[in-house]
């Protein structure tokens, strides 16, 4: 372990004890596991970037004034691997800073100042029945008749740009390509702040991927917006970048776009007819698998699988 990460470990530590916080109330504030945090603080191997953002972030003053710094801190949010690849996340910062030059009235960058997490920061988790009653909400609000299938393409907010990163216009050929072939895999859409302080946004998304997939990318980042979640933080340490997220907001925003595209409803009278799989799919222009995550989620799993349940007479 080389000095500057012991430094960040004893850092955490002493500011762990001196606010009284155990290692779960730490991992609550944070965002980072417990049994991370506890490998950490013993020494047991290195963590990774995304691990020492969140705790730069937290440390704040108290890791600037030791000398440990980020190289630039970053506000944006991507649908993309947990362990995306820094040239991917290079590449995703530079159309960002592109199309606020191009949509925003007023100059900024994508680059900010750091700032530490403080308690409030910490995500807000949806129930799954307050996430079905928006989802129906959203539904009805846009005019869609009771099981119509929902074409997110055709979807408009105000303030918000939406665009596949293939029509995003006079952005260097060689990074769109990089962006749609070989990290093709490692991302799949992405929404920008255009303006600090404002309503302003752009939605970006990855046209090489699927049609089925983009349409879940698509809602998934809209629904980050509607929400209001916190933005993806995104920094270099030690020349490799990586991102922190909120797991309950990334949770959230999915249910939300696989809800909005399969109505409950759609889904228990699927599972009661035995209908096939393939025609609701293409039907609602969805894969199998978000079928089957819907099902799941609605706790009818066992009824799709034909599981008989019965009870055993007493003796």
């Amino acid at each position: 372990m080389d000095s500057q990460i012991e430094l960040l470990v004893k850092l955490l530590k002493k500011k762990r004890e001196t606010q009284g916080y155990s290692l779960r109330k730490l991992s609550s504030v944070i965002g980072v596991s417990f049994s991370t945090l506890g490998r950490v603080e013993r020494g047991d191997g290195e963590p990774d970037n995304n691990t020492k953002i969140r705790i730069l972030e937290w440390l704040g003053d108290d890791a600037r004034l030791a000398g440990i710094n980020f190289d630039s801190v970053a506000l944006v949010h991507f649908r993309a691997r947990k362990q995306i690849d820094s040239e991917t996340v290079q590449g995703l910062l530079k159309v960002a800073d592109h199309l606020k030059c191009q949509y925003s009235s007023n100059s900024i960058r994508t680059f900010i100042e750091q700032s530490s997490i403080e308690e409030s920061d910490a995500a807000i988790s949806l129930t799954k029945d307050e996430m079905e009653k928006i989802a129906e909400e959203f539904r009805e609000e846009i005019g869609l008749l009771e099981n119509e299938p929902l074409d997110p393409f055709r979807l408009k907010i105000e303030g918000v740009e939406m665009m596949s990163l293939a029509d995003v216009r006079d952005i260097d050929n060689d990074l769109k390509l990089q962006l749609l072939n070989s990290g093709k895999q490692n991302w799949s859409a992405m929404s920008i702040p255009l303006e600090e302080g404002s309503d302003k946004w752009a939605i970006v998304w990855n046209s090489s991927q699927s049609q089925k997939r983009q349409r879940v990318s698509l809602l998934e980042e809209m629904w980050h917006i509607l929400l209001g979640h916190k933005l993806t933080r995104i920094t270099k340490v030690a020349d490799i970048y990586g991102r922190t997220f909120a797991e309950v907001e990334e949770h959230d925003a999915y249910y939300l776009a696989a809800a909005t595209l399969l109505p409950s409803d759609v889904i228990k009278k699927f599972v009661k007819k035995k209908q096939g799989i393939s025609e609701l799919a293409a039907n609602y222009g969805v894969t199998p698998d978000l079928i089957e995550y819907r099902i799941k989620r609605l706790g009818l799993w066992h009824q799709y699988k034909g599981m008989k349940i019965t009870l055993v007479p007493k003796e």
